[in-house]
């Protein structure tokens, strides 16, 4: 099952299972639902902050 979600959500099958196993483990069946897409948003918005801080820097040191 992670595999199938991971696919459509371009989220590793690893943070996708570890999320669900948490989204269960503090909220039961809709902690795991709510798990999958809350792990995809924090993913997106880390990878923009870096993204970012990488031009920012790059900017910086020209």
């Amino acid at each position: 099952m992670p595999k199938i979600f991971s696919k459509y959500i371009n989220v590793s099958p690893l943070m996708v299972l570890v999320s669900m196993v948490f989204g269960t483990y503090l909220g039961g069946i809709i902690g795991m639902l709510v798990a999958i897409p809350a792990a995809a948003c924090i993913q997106i918005i880390f990878q923009e902050f870096f993204a970012w801080r990488t031009f920012e820097w790059k900017k910086l040191n020209k």
